[in-house]
């Protein structure tokens, strides 16, 4: 099974650190996962090597909060074309209302 999680970044905190266990766990148990962040930033908590980390926006892209916030719809939506994932694990607020404004397009169950 795919799994995709998605949360604003992997920086640190206990949203992060829970995603990262979540992800590591599901891992072990055979599960192709994804982390799908905001924007490009560090890992702070430990994460298996073949779990992929998927940037919506690149540090070099940084521009405008708008600017900002439309690449990084337009490419969760494309994402979400191009993806086959069973299961969407969704973090925080901002990325709740980002899974949430797409539920039409996901084909797969959106846990909060």
């Amino acid at each position: 099974m795919k799994i995709t999680i998605l949360i604003g970044s992997l920086l640190g905190g206990g949203a992060e650190r829970v995603s990262c266990n979540i992800a590591n766990y599901f891992n072990t148990q055979g599960h192709q996962v994804e982390i799908i962040v905001m924007s490009e930033t560090a890992t702070t908590e430990p994460l298996d090597n073949t779990i992929k980390v998927v940037p919506l926006l690149k540090r070099e892209e940084r521009k405008s909060f708008l600017r900002n916030t439309i690449k990084r719809f337009i490419r969760f939506r494309e994402y979400i074309k191009s993806s086959d994932s069973n299961c969407y694990i969704v973090f925080l607020p901002v990325t709740i209302l980002l899974a949430l404004s797409q539920e039409k397009r996901i084909n797969a169950p959106i846990i909060i």
